[in-house]
């Protein structure tokens, strides 16, 4: 399913209540405001946690019909390898 900035952008203005829903709409310049606010999160966001996934094998004793479930997932920076 598509979502479109447009929608994302407009929902923002009338969560935040800069925009009434159903009484007005969006502007250009407020559209190109909510644009450049969204990059930036997305540029903040990107080049703030560049988390790189990895997993590690563990050796496990485990008792036969008793029910266990492990997962572990683990994440480090880029600049921490």
């Amino acid at each position: 399913m598509a979502y479109l900035v447009s929608t994302l952008i407009t929902r923002a203005f009338n969560l935040s209540g800069v925009v009434g829903l159903n009484l007005e709409t969006v502007q250009p310049d407020e559209s190109d405001t909510g644009l450049y606010l969204l990059n930036a999160l997305l540029d903040f966001k990107a080049s703030d946690d560049r988390l790189i996934p990895y997993f590690q094998q563990y050796n496990l004793t485990f008792v036969t019909g008793q029910e266990a479930s492990y997962s572990q997932f683990s994440l480090c920076r880029d600049h921490d390898i």
